[in-house]
């Protein structure tokens, strides 16, 4: 078990004993105020991921000889294990495509907190904000991000569908013709940045990621020019993530901003001078 516990630590899951035979949701290291990391412990096998940075699960097996029977038990697990999650891969397009149906087009709450009232959004019957999620590639549906208003919490909650693969997943704005785009993690700081190319009379599109993990996936796959825009979180995930794409970033100077925070304090002019300067690197490259 002490084994399996160095694992989920070496993941930036924080974790003081391990309860067996079920998932577990604890904090991470990247966000120690949340329960942004799972795992599940079954004696031989074990899986974690950490939802900031990993966007598959991470499967542990024991490191130590164990008999013929007991290592087809484990392969049997790990291939069920395997199954389940791509059932729920695809439970979760189906649930994500029955809510695009359902949504309408309007005002949401969300959009005019970060400045964007005038941007029709996609919102369910419940209040929620939907927004989809699809394979960078083939435009798939792979699921959606809600966005719900917690009254008790006085906050706004961002959730993924529950089971939905997120390695991948990316919302797109502008032409997927586009020469080069910007990788970005968050919605709102999508729209900002798309506000910014727009001042800059730049043909760019916004890739928006969901979390840094997925951004340094995406820009792994992308075989076209690419500029990250960095939250600058208090953890440094963001600016990790941004060096470990290999590509010209900028972010806020400012710790704890992200391009919307920007965009809201000192406007879309002051973010387009922040973005010059990582186009300045490209060229320079």
């Amino acid at each position: 078990m002490s084994d399996f516990a160095a694992f989920c630590r070496a993941h930036g899951l924080i974790v003081d004993g391990i309860d067996a035979g079920r998932w577990v949701r604890v904090p991470t290291t990247d966000h120690p105020r949340k329960r942004n990391g799972a795992y599940k412990f079954l004696g031989d096998i074990g899986w974690v991921q950490n939802h900031a940075v990993d966007m598959d699960v991470s499967t542990w097996r024991a490191d130590r000889d164990v008999p013929a029977a007991d290592v087809r038990r484990i392969h049997e697990q790990a291939a069920q294990f395997d199954d389940k999650m791509k059932q729920g891969w695809r439970k979760a397009a189906e649930r994500a495509q029955a809510a695009v149906n359902t949504a309408r087009l309007g005002e949401h709450n969300y959009l005019v907190l970060k400045g964007f009232g005038d941007t029709p959004g996609m919102v369910c019957a419940d209040g929620a904000l939907l927004v989809p999620m699809r394979h960078w590639r083939t435009n798939a549906l792979a699921g959606a991000q809600l966005i719900r208003w917690l009254e008790a919490e006085r906050r706004y909650e961002k959730k993924m569908l529950p089971g939905m693969r997120a390695k991948g997943a990316v919302l797109r704005l502008g032409s997927p013709q586009a020469a080069r785009t910007w990788l970005v993690e968050g919605y709102a700081t999508g729209l900002s940045v798309e506000a910014a190319l727009r001042l800059l009379k730049l043909r760019d599109s916004v890739t928006v990621c969901f979390s840094a993990g997925n951004l340094v996936h995406v820009a792994e796959q992308l075989g076209i020019d690419a500029v990250v825009f960095a939250d600058n979180d208090e953890s440094g995930a963001g600016e990790r993530a941004a060096k470990a794409t290999g590509r010209p970033y900028c972010m806020s100077a400012a710790m704890g901003e992200d391009a919307n925070d920007v965009h809201r304090r000192r406007g879309v002019f002051s973010l387009a001078s922040v973005m010059v300067g990582a186009l300045r690197q490209e060229i320079a490259a």
